[in-house]
């Protein structure tokens, strides 16, 4: 019996190490698929590790790096296994703090704030084996992504004014977008975990390594008290001191992205209602992502719910507040 659990757990780590080191790989060799993949990287990870335990759950982490430097190096490929490092290590500790049965907007915190731990500690070490400051290395790569989304917007036949507007304007967006890199990161990264625990409760009902029940998400609402930051964080836009504008910006983004999910979260609550069908939901939110102006009515709408409570639920299953 223990040969045989033994010979199973052996196999299902190799099974870990191939389907990681598949997510990998199109992240760093299929250019049109990385962005959409580079969402996914944590997700076999925090499977894994909680489904083999911690230690070969990190085996699995381990073993999958290494094949991806070694197909890099093979290739003479130029990608950074920072990023990989980083979303893999962030799937580890969200596998550990689902355990912790929290609320749904604790354990995407929790995560988030340690993504930005595991972050800043890079930035840090490569100040210390470059002796560039973590501000001077956040400016060099937002302003690349600046360049970069130039060139694409070059190719999208854009009005030759506007071009040439942001061109002109191109060093002053990377400053503000590097002021605004902590809420901006912040935001990213709990994208990137909300899908991924989406994923995993659906993974989970099916091969249970675990229990993932954080309710109706639909019914999920903001603290009270996020209003108070978002006020203060506008109002101190005011101030005339640009250390403080721009901390009362990266709060004020912070509010502004709650109170989406907020927003969402009623709009799905209404679909859910009415029961809707799938495709009028993807319309929805492909129209969001596409029609910028929209997020607005959607923030207004989890923010306005403070006063009108859109859902009004007499008696909700679950204590869905944080």
């Amino acid at each position: 019996m223990d040969a045989g659990r033994r010979g199973f757990l052996i196999a299902e780590v190799f099974r870990g190490v191939f389907i990681s080191s598949l997510v990998f790989l199109t992240v760093t060799q299929v250019p049109f698929l990385s962005t959409m993949m580079l969402i996914l990287v944590p997700l076999p990870i925090c499977f894994f590790f909680t489904k083999l335990g911690r230690i070969k759950g990190f085996l699995v982490f381990v073993f999958s790096l290494s094949i991806v430097g070694a197909v890099e190096y093979a290739v003479a490929a130029q990608t950074s296994i920072t990023i990989l490092f980083s979303l893999g290590a962030l799937g580890m500790v969200l596998s550990e703090i689902m355990k912790k049965s929290l609320t749904i907007g604790w354990t995407i915190s929790l995560t988030a704030f340690a993504g930005i731990f595991i972050i800043g500690a890079i930035l840090i070490y490569n100040s210390i084996l470059y002796g560039k400051l973590p501000w001077d290395q956040i400016y060099v790569y937002v302003s690349s992504m600046v360049q970069e989304n130039i060139k694409l917007y070059g190719q999208l036949d854009l009005p030759s004014e506007q071009m040439q507007y942001i061109k002109e304007n191109s060093g002053k967006i990377a400053r503000i977008l590097t002021y605004t890199f902590p809420a901006l990161s912040l935001i990213s990264l709990s994208v990137i975990i909300l899908v991924n625990i989406l994923i995993c409760r659906t993974l989970f009902k099916v091969a249970e390594p675990a229990s993932l029940d954080f309710g109706d998400l639909s019914l999920w609402k903001a603290s009270d008290y996020v209003v108070w930051i978002l006020i203060v964080s506008g109002a101190s836009l005011l101030v005339p001191l640009l250390w403080i504008k721009f901390t009362a910006l990266n709060f004020l983004i912070l509010c502004l992205f709650i109170y989406f999910l907020q927003g969402i979260a009623i709009i799905e609550f209404f679909f859910k209602k009415k029961k809707a069908p799938f495709y009028l939901r993807f319309i929805f939110y492909f129209l969001i992502m596409i029609q910028q102006y929209l997020m607005f009515f959607v923030i207004a709408a989890g923010l306005f719910d403070l006063w009108v409570d859109f859902r009004k639920t007499p008696t909700p299953t679950k204590d869905l507040n944080q």
